[in-house]
């Protein structure tokens, strides 16, 4: 296991100094142990494969992020890439970290990845300051829209090829 944040290696080496346990695994069952406040917890460890018990005084169960439902939809429509996993992907990891491809469309927080507070609020704050630096411009660039007309759909299409219709017969 690798902390990605900083000062978090340091905090992961020393609270398993102190005997917290990190296990990557999948839990088939917790329960207190009969007579006791602890609890067991039964899983299978994925790293070598073989069944466990282990017995706690607290578990913390650790869970995969996925995007929220609508959010490839709202991507697709604001023209917004995504990454492998289905999240926001931003226009560079390193120069443009809350930029999109899209100019003047940003992305922060979970929408972009599993992210903790402190990430998601200093991303906030530079999508803010970007956003501010397109406003004193004063102008700003969009994307053209384009209109489509679903014909079937369209009362003013029926009108017109009624009239067509009538004018071509007389």
């Amino acid at each position: 296991m690798r902390a990605f944040g900083k000062g978090f290696e340091e905090f992961y080496d020393r609270v398993k100094e102190e005997g917290i346990n990190y296990r990557r695994g999948l839990a088939a069952e917790i329960y207190r142990k009969p007579g006791s406040d602890r609890v067991v917890v039964r899983a299978e460890d994925t790293m070598l494969g073989e069944a466990y018990e282990l017995e706690a005084d607290l578990v913390v169960l650790g869970v995969g992020l996925r995007p929220s439902e609508g959010s490839e939809k709202l991507f697709e429509m604001l023209g917004i890439s995504q990454t492998v996993d289905r999240f926001a992907k931003e226009a560079h990891p390193k120069l443009r970290p809350v930029d999109t491809e899209v100019e003047g469309v940003f992305v922060t927080g979970c929408a972009q990845g599993p992210k903790d507070i402190p990430d998601s609020v200093a991303q906030g704050k530079a999508a803010a300051a970007a956003l501010l630096s397109l406003l004193a411009g004063g102008k700003a660039k969009i994307r053209p829209s384009v209109a489509e007309i679903e014909e079937e759909m369209c009362v003013g299409c029926h009108s017109l090829r009624e009239m067509a219709a009538q004018i071509s017969t007389r």
